[in-house]
This record gives structure tokens, C-alpha cells and sequence, in this order.
């Protein structure tokens, strides 16, 4: 199944706003699944030293691979920059 790691910058404290979009997601578009780290993995996870901090949240995974682009675009939309994505 196609999937896609979330991370967001841990510097931004967006992790509970995007934990309710991802939830957001998940009931309302079939067949989607969202993995989520757990809160305190998140927060302690390495920080490598850099301007932004970015940490994964989690996995994404859908059947079809354009149903994934349209939630990617979603997050990005909603969350710009604080949002990464690898797996695209």
C-alpha cells in the first residue's frame, strides 16, 4: 500500500492541531490510515541542531497513490512549511 512519513518542525507546536486534521482525514476519506507517534516519542526524539526541528509524526497510507497527493496538498495547505513529507 503507497504510503508517506509526516513530519512537522517540533519548534512550531503544531503536533495536536495536526493529530486532529490527520484524525479529520482518516474519518472521512475511505481507506485511509494514519499511524501517529506517540506524543512523548515525538518529544523526544533528537534534535539534530538545525534552524527548524523537524520530527516524524507519522505514516500515511491509502490504496490509491492520488489520494494520498490530495491529502499531502491538504496538509501542506493547512500547515506550509511546518510540514515535510517523504515517500512522494
Amino acid at each position: 500500500m503507497p504510503g508517506v512519513v509526516l513530519s512537522v518542525d517540533r519548534r512550531s507546536d503544531v503536533r495536536s492541531e495536526v493529530v486532529a486534521e490527520l484524525a479529520d482525514l482518516v474519518a472521512t476519506v475511505r481507506g485511509l490510515e494514519a499511524d501517529v507517534v506517540d506524543e512523548a516519542a515525538f518529544e523526544e526524539a533528537p534534535d539534530d541542531g538545525t534552524f527548524r526541528d523537524f520530527v516524524q509524526l507519522a505514516e500515511i497510507r491509502h490504496g490509491e497513490r492520488e489520494v494520498l497527493d490530495w491529502v499531502v496538498e491538504e496538509l501542506v495547505g493547512r500547515f506550509g512549511w511546518q510540514a515535510d513529507f517523504d515517500g512522494l
